[in-house]
């Protein structure tokens, strides 16, 4: 009763009272290492059980884990070609489970952008003495 001594009246009538809480409170055991076991075996089982799938996962498709776009420009004066490197762009693939195909649409969007970027920042756009590329790699 020693924890319930501290009551106090408001103004309408009504006792507020603060109940005890537990002050030593046991932390819940982590089962980190079980899940992860249980996602390799499934895993392992899923890649056993399709052939396609497995193909995929050993050409790496599951492990890409960046890309990037380089804007370059070719200014070609009569028979000769200077190729400049103006800017990089890097980004981390998505975590969840992406194609190839889908990776080079992300680092061509992140090109065009770029290109953008530039055409806006100088007011130089493309015109048939330069010829801008974009370089896509995949990490």
């Amino acid at each position: 009763m020693a924890e319930f001594s501290n009551l106090y009246q408001t103004e309408d009538n009504r006792k507020v009272v603060s109940l005890p809480w537990k002050s030593i409170a046991s932390t819940l055991p982590t089962n980190m290492a079980k899940a992860k076991k249980k996602r390799f075996d499934s895993l392992q089982k899923r890649l056993a059980s399709n052939y396609d799938l497995k193909k995929e996962y050993e050409r790496g498709m599951c492990f890409v884990t960046a890309y990037s776009s380089l804007l370059y420009i070719v200014t070609v004066k009569g028979d000769q070609s200077n190729v400049h490197l103006v800017c990089s762009r890097n980004r981390l693939a998505p975590i969840r489970k992406i194609t190839f195909p889908h990776l080079e649409l992300l680092a061509a969007l992140m090109g065009a952008r770029l290109l953008r970027y530039l055409c806006a920042e100088t007011n130089i756009c493309p015109s048939k003495k330069e010829h801008y590329g974009v370089i896509l790699k995949l990490f």
